[in-house]
């Protein structure tokens, strides 16, 4: 545009640069930060008047013909042009909706174009529609209703004052102290939680929809007189009513959402007549769970927005960043409208009678709340559809509402006392929450189930290991030996029996034998260290453990358990006949031993009842005797015991992969070899899988998949590839075992960008409740509650913990319990559930459960440690990593060679951290919190540089296969793959890489025991051909 073709260049307000950002960023989004105002005119028009009428406004305020451009530093400014001619158009009826639509959605914009426009429908005779549509760069709402009434005053004839120039606005905004209203918003948004409503959606385009709620005329004014006798005001109301609404559906009881405020200086002169962009969205923090009563809330409430109020002229994008917040801060806006009248209409239109102003406009935000004061006081929840479903708006509308009849009603009334939602919709919940009735054998032991099985199918292949078959007969035959042999040791109802073995054949038939025995089993991994592996024994006090090699010192000292081996060639001479000890559903069948928070492993203690009736009959998992079901899931999961026994039960074949830690590409070749049905796998090792092998899955019909959340993307992959596979997304807590909610996976699930965890199984039921165990409603963030069949008796010795986990359950039979998960998670519209993450510090990696206390504790029993802390660090896509930061005691810190070795003598590998980052002190919040934002990373690539490059060409190339797998630099010879921040999915990964360059298959073992280029070349090298 040329210098005489310009008017004047002005700059832009920090809102307008926001809104500017957010327009270009999301250019996908047609109509975003656009509102269209619409009068209807009845009457006579004159047409040449009303848009002279139009050009005279814009005459009278300049700023409303802005264009965006850049100078060419980059700086964006507004250019006001010398032509005054409106962007007019007039359209018929038949024609008159589609250039409305045509105009919200791209008749104006930021790159170059108008901002306003002015569109006239001629609907009928004597029936018209003024449009206004306009960009929120130039316009707000308080503007547009100035605006029209210029528009109609000037087609009266009525002669105007001259306006206040926004030019003024800026100018005051210019004399802000910037520097003091940064200061004021960093104190006050410091250590402020994102409060993120609305889930991200995966859908292409946003539509927008409206509840509307109101409350009664009484109510309204009950209301009013209440605000009144506390000395507050319905826009501190309505902050504190949707506060108390946001708290609920984020389970926080610190909570900040964006309040959009008319931004007109009482100071300057003429602002309420003055067009422009003037209001401004400010962020509102609110720590509700610091008052005693909804007075107490609404006067917590007023006193911070009082004390901020001389700042408010600092725009979101501005406070957020002044208080250093990565990301969105938030994603709702409370307005409490107090807009001038449109239509003080009694002056002469010649006819003409105006109609009510409507408005349609995009947010960018997913969820805007909009309060009218009036006779009725009016709720509009405008929501994007594709994020918050209509029912959930409805709840939130009724909820805001509820809220503010309370506040009416008893001001002195706790928050908390505020019911979520009514009788009938918790009752709804409550069912769809509970499986369905279905009926359990009289005495639901495991080992019960399984020899009905072999006695109906002796002959049936039972087992499958490293090319042996094991009957069902067979199979049963030397459990019934074992177990004999170990009554005549003293084994009896009540006892333990540890079991030590590899994977195979022995393996389960030392678990039979232990419940045959009348005993339940403890799973003593070989791959556990000594210390951790003794944990176990003094946990359970179990006199004697089934191994096939000595016991670690730690274990077998004085007074240690008996040894019984598997391989005693006594055994051969046990009756093969079943004791028939009597057992019930309700006797321990086994302890799984998993993190614990206490700084030690807890075991959760199941009952036969909960293993079988987590399978038998369920619909989820229906295995039958022409099934191959693959066990590679490590034995300290509740999923060994699903692969394994929903076999057995069935009578179908199961085939065991060699060594502890599932190794994918065994896995494959022994789902090829045998023609695999059924498979479960950890979300990790899936998605692994999937990237690497996806033939493997050519004869699966069934895949279960769990432990951690689900990647829509790659279920997507696998469905689309096997377009008959049943996919099932299960979920539950140990303490529940197995499956206790699940979903079949379909695609439109992956392409909505998360999977839901589906609906309970039979015999088993989960609640979402809030703080005082009351049901929520869709959209409302609880905890998870589980309980039914597959309840765990509790933790092995840990009667307060047992306490604290398994509560009573109000909604179920008297002396009914419920687990108490930690999760959180909320009722979709459509009936499923999505989780949301965990209440406290417990992590899954992996598929393992992960408690960071006791890694710390672990760590801190060093002499050199005076305190340590524990955190998941995400490096990319699928890459997380344990990290330790450890502060040294006495200011010498301990080598990370030195705290590698204390952590593999204390700890499995899945608890071991991959780095550790020695630090002064632990970085603080304000609040005295641990700052994991100032965390520096760890340098997993620091010891590369001690190792030389190899001269060898097998070797260079392995060195670099190491090194673009880690994400390092370069990797020497020697390095150790682990303490350079590598992982067992990471080493599946180098696995597959190794494999597809050099023709030959290195196992995950001997990476595990020689984790160095130097090792993995020498297993190459050994390679036959």
């Amino acid at each position: 545009m040329s210098a005489p073709a310009i008017d004047e260049i002005l700059p832009l307000t920090p809102l307008q640069e926001g809104i500017l950002f957010h327009s270009l960023a999301e250019d996908g989004a047609r109509g975003l930060y656009v509102a269209q105002y619409t009068v209807p005119l009845e009457g006579p028009l004159d047409e040449a008047r009303l848009r002279d009428a139009v050009r005279r406004t814009l005459v009278r305020h300049p700023n409303l013909r802005a264009r965006i451009h850049h100078r060419a530093n980059g700086q964006p400014v507004q250019v006001v042009p010398r032509d005054v001619e409106p962007h007019w158009s007039v359209a018929g009826p038949d024609d008159g909706d589609a250039v409305l639509r045509a105009a919200r959605t791209g008749g104006v914009g930021v790159e170059g174009g108008p901002l306003i426009r002015f569109d006239l429908v001629r609907d009928g005779v004597d029936r018209y529609r003024l449009a206004v549509t306009a960009h929120h760069c130039v316009l707000d709402g308080w503007s547009a209703s100035v605006l029209l009434r210029e528009v109609l005053a000037g087609y009266a004839g009525e002669d105007l004052a001259p306006p206040a120039p926004y030019r003024g606005f800026l100018g005051w905004l210019a004399g802000r102290d910037r520097a003091a209203a940064e200061r004021a918003w960093r104190e006050e948004l410091a250590d402020a939680p994102p409060t993120l409503l609305a889930p991200e959606s995966g859908a292409a385009a946003a539509r927008r929809a409206t509840v509307v709620r109101e409350l009664s005329p009484a109510r309204t004014a009950e209301l009013g007189g209440r605000m009144r006798s506390l000395n507050t005001t319905l826009t501190t109301a309505v902050q504190a009513a949707w506060a108390l609404v946001l708290a609920r559906h984020t389970d926080r009881d610190d909570v900040t959402f964006g309040s959009v405020l008319s931004g007109r200086p009482a100071e300057l002169n003429g602002v309420e007549d003055m067009v422009g962009m003037l209001v401004n969205t400010v962020p509102v923090r609110v720590r509700t769970g610091a008052s005693a009563t909804l007075a107490d809330l609404l006067a917590d409430v007023r006193a911070r927005r009082l004390a901020l109020a001389a700042h408010d002229h600092v725009g979101l994008g501005e406070a957020a960043r002044a208080a250093g917040v990565d990301g969105p801060l938030l994603d709702t806006t409370v307005t409490v409208e107090a807009v001038p009248d449109v239509a003080p209409w009694s002056r002469d239109l010649g006819g003409l009678r105006v109609g009510e102003i409507g408005c349609e406009e995009t947010a960018h935000y997913p969820v805007t709340v909009v309060v009218t004061p009036g006779e009725r006081l009016s709720v509009r929840v405008h929501h994007d559809t594709s994020r918050v479903p209509a029912a959930v708006a409805r709840v939130l509308a009724t909820q805001l509402t509820q809220v503010l009849g309370v506040i009416a009603d008893d001001p002195r009334a706790h928050p908390g006392d505020i019911e979520p939602c009514d009788a009938r919709e918790a009752g709804r919940m409550l069912d769809a929450g509970r499986g369905e009735r279905l009926p359990l054998p009289q005495h639901p032991c495991v080992h019960t189930v399984f020899a009905e099985q072999a006695a109906r199918e002796p002959d049936a292949t039972a087992l499958v290991f490293e090319g042996r078959r094991v009957s069902y007969g067979e199979l049963d035959q030397h459990a019934n030996r074992l177990a004999h042999h170990l009554i005549g040791l003293g084994i009896g109802r009540g006892d333990w029996v540890g079991v030590r073995l590899e994977r195979g054949p022995h393996l389960v038939t030392a678990l039979l034998a232990a419940l045959k025995s009348g005993a339940a089993y403890v799973l003593l991994d070989p791959d556990f260290p000594g210390a951790r592996a003794a944990e176990c024994v003094r946990a359970t006090g179990c006199r004697t453990v089934v191994s096939d090699r000595p016991l670690p010192d730690e274990v077998a000292e004085r007074d240690g358990p008996r040894l019984v081996r598997i391989d005693d060639p006594r055994l051969d001479e046990a009756p093969r006949t079943d004791p028939g000890t009597p057992v019930d559903g309700e006797d321990h069948a086994c302890v799984l031993f998993t993190s614990g928070s206490q700084g030690r492993p807890k075991g959760v203690v199941a009952p036969h009842r909960a293993l079988v009736g987590s399978l038998l009959g369920q619909a989820f998992a229906r295995v039958t005797p022409s099934d191959v079901v693959l066990q590679c899931s490590p034995m300290s999961w509740d999923a060994f015991a699903f692969e394994l026994l929903s076999a057995l039960f069935a009578g179908a074949t199961c085939v065991l992969q060699p060594g502890g830690a599932p190794e994918p590409e065994v896995a494959v070749r022994l789902m090829g070899e045998h023609r695999v049905t059924v498979a479960h796998f950890s979300s990790s090792l899936l998605n692994y899988l999937v990237e690497a092998h996806p033939s493997a899955f050519d004869t699966v019909r069934l895949v279960l998949t769990g432990g951690e959340a689900a990647s829509p993307g790659h279920l997507e992959r696998l469905l689309r590839r096997r377009p008959g596979l049943t996919l099932v997304n299960a979920y539950s807590p140990l303490e529940c075992m197995m499956v206790t909610v699940y979903r079949r996976v379909t695609l439109e699930d992956c392409l909505d960008g998360s999977v839901p965890l589906g609906g309970p199984v039979a015999n088993k039921h989960f609640y979402v409740l809030d703080d005082h165990l009351r049901v929520l409603p869709p959209g409302m963030v609880g905890e998870v509650y589980l309980g039914g069949v597959g309840e765990a008796h509790g933790y092995l010795g840990e009667a307060r913990l047992t306490a604290e986990r398994f509560v009573a359950d109000p909604y179920g039979p008297p002396g009914s319990r419920m687990y108490r998960s930690g999760d959180l998670a909320r009722w979709r519209a459509d009936g499923a559930v999505e989780y949301l993450g965990r209440r406290d510090d417990q992590v899954k990696l992996r598929g393992f459960r992960i408690e960071p206390s006791e890694v710390e504790t672990a760590l801190a029993r060093h002499p050199g440690i005076s305190g340590a802390r524990v955190l998941v660090r995400t490096e990319g896509p699928g890459d997380q990593r344990l990290v330790a930061y450890v502060v040294p005691h006495g200011g010498t810190p301990a080598e990370p060679e030195e705290l590698r070795a204390h952590a593999a003598a204390a700890l499995p590998e899945h608890l071991r951290p991959v780095a550790y980052v020695t630090l002064e002190r632990f970085p603080t919040t304000p609040n005295g919190k641990l700052d994991r934002r100032a965390l520096p990373p760890p340098e997993y690539g620091s010891a590369a540089a001690s190792s030389p490059a190899p001269d060898d060409p097998v070797r260079a190339r392995l060195c670099v296969l190491f090194a673009e797998v880690l994400g390092v630099e370069r990797v020497g010879a020697d390095d150790d793959f682990f303490r350079l921040g590598g992982h067992s999915i990471l080493a599946l990964r180098l696995l597959g890489r190794i494999k597809a360059e050099f023709g030959h298959e290195v196992r995950l073992r001997t990476l595990l025991r020689h984790p160095s280029v130097a090792g993995v070349a020498g297993e190459l090298a050994a390679a036959p051909g």
